[in-house]
């Protein structure tokens, strides 16, 4: 599904490209970028694995391009439902979900080139909020902390047009260490690694 989705992305690049009439803008620019993504599955508490959905992702995004490089800062919001948790490998539903709030620096290294078309590659560094909803059926699972550093890759392409905006397209993965658990049935914490990928499409403005 996530390789249909970014399929589909790329084909509203290409649909850009084909009236675009510079080389990707410089400059300071204001932007933002939208798609689909979810989480790994994660071990919550004493023997509970979770399963989460695809969910939306949305950015918005203000930086300065300087040619083959590019500061950027980014706030991020991602939302999934659980679909499913397996306690010791039994099936139980679930209606919790978890959402996440990032506010992250990210730097790219990109690839000028005589085409319109711009590759780039990027990394981030910053903060997230978690939180987790419904972790159990019983309730009694809780994720302890709220604030945790947070690495960001991204990977994708862009494509200038009409002088002053750039379309682009993007795989993002989030990676948020040692995120804490506590179940006090058990009297127990865990910790457990976030990990969240993406396909994006979005639009950036540049004055």
């Amino acid at each position: 599904m996530i390789r249909k989705v970014f399929f589909l992305l790329l084909v509203c690049v290409l649909f850009f490209s084909a009236s675009a009439s510079a080389a990707d803008p410089l400059g300071y620019y204001l932007g933002g970028a939208g798609g689909i993504g979810s989480p790994e599955g994660m071990t919550v508490g004493f023997g509970n694995e979770a399963i989460f959905d695809r969910g939306p992702t949305l950015s918005l995004l203000g930086g300065y391009d300087f040619g083959f490089w590019r500061l950027e800062a980014e706030w991020n919001w991602r939302k999934n439902d659980i679909s499913k948790v397996l306690v010791f490998e039994q099936r139980t539903p679930s209606d919790g979900s978890v959402s996440a709030n990032s506010l992250l620096v990210n730097g790219y290294l990109e690839y000028e080139n005589s085409t319109h078309f711009t590759p780039w590659l990027g990394a981030g560094i910053g903060v997230t909020d978690l939180d987790f909803n419904d972790l159990d059926e019983a309730g009694t699972i809780s994720e302890e902390e709220d604030l945790y550093l947070s690495l960001q890759l991204l990977v994708g392409a862009s494509v200038g047009f009409y002088e002053n905006f750039s379309a682009h397209v993007g795989y993002r993965a989030l990676w948020v260490p040692e995120v804490k658990f506590e179940e006090p049935t058990f009297d127990s914490t865990s910790t457990e690694n976030y990990v969240h990928q993406a396909v994006t499409v979005g639009l950036n403005y540049f004055f």
